[in-house]
Parts: structure tokens; C-alpha cells; sequence
């Protein structure tokens, strides 16, 4: 979560599940992957948002952390 003061700026809800030894953080989905999950952003998606997000999400007690449809160097 990402607040600004006492506001609410953004969310990323994960699942983290076991794969053999592996901690793994996914974001929510059907099951299938055809559909992303990403973060849940109040207004527009600035980049401190953004980089504040991916922070945030860095920090999730997890061995892997899958973030699909990422382009390279975004």
C-alpha cells in the first residue's frame, strides 16, 4: 500500500504461492494468465506512484516475484 499523508494512493494485491522450495509472488488472476492484475492506482498513475508500487512490491515476503507485461526498460 502507498499513501500520501493519510490517503490511499495505490494497492497491489498478490498471492503468493509454494512452487517446490519457492515462494512465489504472482498477481491475482483467473488462473489462466490471460489477464493481468496489476496495481489498483487513485487518479493517474504518476511515475513517484509507480516507482513507490514496484518498491513496495519488492518488499513482499517472497523467494520470486512474477510482474507479467513489463516492457524492457520501463
Amino acid at each position: 500500500m502507498i499513501y500520501d499523508d493519510d490517503t490511499l494512493l495505490a494497492i497491489w494485491p498478490l498471492a503468493i504461492n509454494r512452487k517446490g522450495i519457492l515462494r512465489v509472488a504472482t498477481v491475482l488472476t483467473c488462473g489462466n494468465h490471460e489477464e493481468y492484475g496489476g496495481p489498483l492506482i487513485k487518479g493517474r498513475a504518476t511515475g513517484p506512484v509507480v516507482v513507490e508500487s514496484v518498491s513496495a512490491v519488492m518488499q513482499v515476503p517472497a523467494d520470486v516475484l512474477e510482474i507479467p507485461f513489463v516492457e524492457d526498460g520501463s
